[in-house]
């Protein structure tokens, strides 16, 4: 009976260490469970709905941009309300950003980063004095058009605020790649202080085998949980980023993706001097095919359309869609006569064949070449624009080129 007692008394001193370390220790795994739970939250709940924030700024101011100059130049197929309520649209984004906000989309937390809130509160300053200079433009009517000073200062604002959104962007991908970077570093002090358990229970629970191997499963699902939390996160981010560069119905690009690759490749072309070309194209009487036979029809023709362009494309051209019946196709390392016997083939491809239900469908394609002439994207983008209104007015299903 002393025998006993003298055991139990034993083990218990022997064991209250080891609970007493093995307890420790895991409160610190279950800290560090905590903390990954928490980036991984933060990068899931704060970068990623603000990375796409910062896409929508740029994307509805460079709209608003767009639409204005158009306007400008005599077209009236917009107005001046939809071009406000695209800007509208930017400084609510950016106002989401710094005070949290809330929209189909999801909810935007606000950011405390004092350099991030800085460089927001830049972005502002320049869509104010955007708003505040096209608000001139308007007034001023066809007096401060193309070329003129106050056009130049309308530009030069633009500009200064893609500059200034360009650096809201990159600076979210960095604290979201400094976020990712303490997230597998946690991950590699957990493993390795659920190594350091496994090592500490099988030495001092050797004579306990049943024990240990319990104890090792226990280890071994935690790890597989782990590893499956970890895919769960990196299938979520992927997602998460198909669809903030993807246009859902027809599978190609969308238009915020294709203005980030555009902008690549103006920058490409400018320090190595080559040339690309872009084909801007639209479906002929579009709002007759939604009217007569409705917007699921008028959906399937659209996804028809950017299946037959997509089998002519080349591996380096890009298709997406860029609004509406409206696509958009870059083409790398093209000129003009390689991109209009393109936008050739891309014609024939949509007229030659009836879609079932509908007919006969054409499109309208309007061709620039990038060259020097161009000091912006935007100007570049306007004139495929124009080319684009060309082939319809001189009676659609046809391309127009800038020669």
């Amino acid at each position: 009976m002393d025998n006993n007692k003298r055991h139990i008394r034993v083990a218990s001193t022997l064991h209250r260490p080891l609970l007493i370390s093995i307890l420790v220790i895991g409160l610190v795994v279950s800290s560090a469970v905590l903390y990954s739970f928490k980036l991984g939250s933060r990068m899931s709940d704060l970068y990623a709905p603000m990375i796409d924030a910062a896409m929508e700024i740029k994307f509805e101011a460079t709209t608003a941009h767009l639409w204005f100059e158009e306007m400008m130049s005599g077209d009236r197929s917009e107005s001046i309300e939809s071009v406000r309520s695209h800007l509208d649209a930017a400084e609510w984004y950016a106002q989401a950003m710094l005070s949290g906000g809330q929209n189909q989309e999801g909810d935007f937390l606000p950011l405390e980063d004092a350099v991030m809130r800085g460089h927001i509160e830049n972005v502002l300053l320049k869509l104010t004095e955007f708003r505040s200079i096209m608000q001139l433009r308007w007034e001023a009517g066809l007096d401060m058009g193309p070329g003129s000073e106050l056009d130049q200062r309308f530009d030069a604002v633009f500009s200064a605020f893609i500059a200034e959104a360009d650096e809201v962007e990159t600076y979210l991908q960095q604290m979201l790649a400094e976020s990712r970077h303490y997230f597998f570093l946690n991950h590699a002090l957990l493993f390795v202080t659920a190594l350091l358990i496994t090592f500490a229970v099988f030495i001092v629970f050797s004579r306990f085998m049943q024990q240990q191997l319990y104890n090792l499963r226990t280890l071994e699902e935690t790890n597989r949980e782990l590893k499956q939390e970890i895919k769960r996160r990196k299938e979520v981010e992927q997602t998460l980023q198909k669809q903030a560069t993807t246009d859902v119905l027809t599978g190609s690009y969308n238009r915020a993706k294709m203005i980030s690759l555009i902008d690549e490749e103006w920058l490409r072309s400018q320090r190595y001097s080559v040339t690309f070309s872009l084909v801007m194209l639209d479906i002929d009487y579009f709002k007759h095919i939604n009217d007569e036979w409705g917007h699921d029809v008028g959906d399937r023709v659209l996804k028809e359309i950017a299946d037959r362009i997509s089998s002519i494309l080349r591996d380096s051209d890009t298709l997406a869609r860029w609004g509406g019946e409206e696509f958009m196709l870059l083409l790398t390392n093209t000129p003009i006569e390689g991109a209009v016997e393109l936008a050739e083939r891309a014609r024939r491809a949509v007229a030659r064949q009836s879609m079932q239900g509908v007919g006969s469908v054409t499109a309208s394609f309007g061709v620039t070449e990038y060259n020097q002439s161009f000091s912006a994207i935007n100007q570049m983008l306007k004139s495929t624009d124009v080319r684009l209104y060309m082939a319809k007015s001189q009676g659609r299903n046809r391309v127009v080129s800038e020669e």
